[in-house]
């Protein structure tokens, strides 16, 4: 069954419209895209409990529960199923089957019953409860099976594919350092890069770059270490050799950028880097430090870069990471003169 393909955005939109319509979702993706996050922040913005399943791990008894007697007022025994903890009682819940495709076809038979019923053997769940499903892609080379026709056709089908805007915009919220961010705006193909045909183990994907080198980095920054050796080390374990000698690289340049403070000090005086790397990184760095007081200076600074994109860029990069900025006049009156930026 063919897949809708979206970007992490697109995908949260429509999950928070399927969950509304109760419908049940199997997103499919390569690894490391973010496909359980984005069920997570989904659940969490609609209000709702989550219960995240690890499909893989399970068993179908872990479903059915532990079988206990009880004797009737006859004298009769009757075997009952105690209810497994992971089965919520009650509205307001979204029940997350992560790895479905991986599973076994018995425990993807117990999934069937899930999405069709609501329930489980004896034990049911709430009307209100929403189903979503994930799992890789079988091109991905990863432990799947093919999920049986009856189930498959009881999901909308989407399939998450990564994109540097939805990243960032992800990214900017979250507390990711300003040089990866920076970084992969200026080089987005290095986002994601995995060849199934290599069977490599470290490669980069949005959750290499969001996770595993975002902590690294702010370690190593913590630490006060120089040893540059080290840090390269611990990212090409992390997203592969190449992508971790440019990034390393491209920390170099991020110490020679001017001040961003004193930018904003002086935005109508400080220099403008030529080298578009610079650029990348003094920007980012601007989007990252701005607020409301000093948002007339960011603004006043971007209109003497000539390549608008990267005025752009900074300034959406901002209003993502604090939304109030956009209610003060510099940014109303940046945006009156780039509506086109805007849509």
């Amino acid at each position: 069954m063919e897949a809708q393909v979206v970007n992490a955005q697109k995908l949260e939109d429509a999950l928070l419209l399927a969950m509304e319509a109760r419908q049940s979702v199997f997103i499919s993706g390569p690894p490391g895209v973010g496909k359980s996050d984005i069920v997570g922040q989904v659940t969490k913005k609609m209000g709702r409990k989550l219960v995240d399943i690890r499909m893989l791990l399970m068993d179908p008894v872990d479903f059915r529960g532990i079988p206990h007697l009880v004797k009737g007022a006859d004298g009769s025994f009757t075997t009952v199923w105690s209810r497994p903890s992971m089965l919520p009682e009650g509205e307001g819940w979204t029940v997350f089957l992560d790895e479905i495709n991986a599973a076994a076809p018995s425990l993807q038979a117990v999934a069937y019953q899930l999405v069709l019923d609501k329930k489980v053997g004896e034990h049911a769940l709430h009307p209100d409860t929403v189903v979503i499903a994930a799992g890789n892609r079988e091109v991905d080379r990863a432990v799947v099976s093919r999920m049986p026709t009856p189930l498959a056709n009881r999901f909308v089908h989407l399939e998450l594919k990564p994109e540097i805007g939805s990243w960032v915009a992800w990214a900017v919220t979250h507390d990711v350092e300003p040089e990866i961010i920076a970084f992969l705006r200026m080089r987005p193909e290095l986002l994601f890069q995995f060849d199934p045909q290599k069977g490599e183990k470290a490669f980069c994907t949005p959750r290499s770059w969001g996770n595993q080198v975002n902590h690294i980095l702010k370690a190593w920054k913590k630490s006060g270490s120089k040893d540059l050796s080290l840090l390269l080390s611990l990212i090409t374990g992390s997203i592969g050799k190449g992508a971790a000698v440019e990034f390393v690289a491209f920390l170099d340049v991020w110490k020679s950028m001017p001040n961003p403070t004193l930018v904003l000090k002086n935005p109508l005086t400080a220099d403008i880097p030529d080298k578009p790397s610079v650029l990348y990184a003094l920007t980012g760095a601007l989007a990252r430090i701005v607020d409301e007081t000093t948002m007339g200076a960011m603004v006043a600074y971007g209109k003497r870069i000539q390549k608008k994109e990267f005025t752009t860029m900074m300034v959406l990069d901002a209003k993502a990471r604090n939304p109030k900025l956009q209610e003060t006049a510099a940014y109303i009156e940046w945006a009156v003169e780039n509506q086109e930026s805007l849509t």
